[in-house]
C-alpha cells in the first residue's frame, strides 16, 4: 500500500484535513471529535498544550491562555506568555498540527508522514520555512507548502472551467 499523503489548510480560525483517494476524489477526514473542520485553536494549561476543539471551548471560559492566530505570526518574534514562559507560534502550532496528523491516522489507520499544506499565497519566505520546520517537528517527515490559491485550483481538476482568486 502507498504511504498516504494527506493536505491541510491550516486557516487562522479553521483547518481542515483532506486525502486524494483514487477512483473517488479529494475527501475530508475528520476529526477525533467527528467534525470535517478542527478549530485552529491552542491552549497553554499546567499540564501542557491543548489544541482544537477543546482548546476553542477553552476559550470561551478563560481566553488569556488560548490563541487562534499563530499562522499570522510565523517567522516573526512574537511570542505568547504562559507561566513564566515564552512560546513561539511555531510552538504552538506544532501541537496543532501533532493533533491533525494524530486525526488522519486514526481514520485511515496507517502512520502518516508526508503532507501538503496550503498557506496564504502572500507568505513570505520566513513564514514558509517556519512552517515547513515545524510540521516536520509534527512528525511530517516530507512536507510541501502550496498557495491557497493553487491549492483550490488543483482541487477541481480538469474537468469545466473555474476562475480561482
Amino acid at each position: 500500500m502507498k504511504e498516504p499523503i494527506i493536505g491541510i489548510d491550516l486557516g487562522t480560525r479553521y483547518a481542515q484535513i483532506a486525502i486524494h483517494e483514487p477512483g473517488s476524489g479529494v475527501k475530508i477526514i475528520p476529526n477525533r471529535w467527528g467534525t470535517l473542520r478542527t478549530p485552529s485553536f491552542v491552549a497553554l494549561t499546567p499540564d501542557g498544550m491543548i489544541a482544537g476543539e477543546d482548546a476553542a471551548r477553552m476559550a470561551l471560559s478563560s481566553s488569556h491562555n488560548v490563541w487562534w492566530d499563530m499562522k499570522r505570526h510565523l517567522g516573526t518574534d512574537w511570542v505568547a506568555r504562559y507561566g513564566g514562559k515564552a512560546y513561539t507560534p511555531e510552538d504552538l502550532l506544532f501541537s496543532l498540527l501533532s493533533l491533525m496528523r494524530e486525526d488522519a491516522e486514526a481514520v485511515l489507520k496507517t502512520f502518516v508522514s508526508s503532507g501538503v499544506l496550503a498557506v496564504p499565497a502572500h507568505f513570505s519566505f520566513p513564514e514558509r520555512g517556519a512552517l515547513a520546520k515545524t510540521a516536520q517537528l509534527a512528525g511530517f517527515e516530507r512536507v510541501k507548502i502550496v498557495n491557497e490559491p493553487t491549492a483550490a485550483a488543483l482541487s477541481v481538476g480538469i474537468d469545466g472551467r473555474f476562475l480561482v482568486l
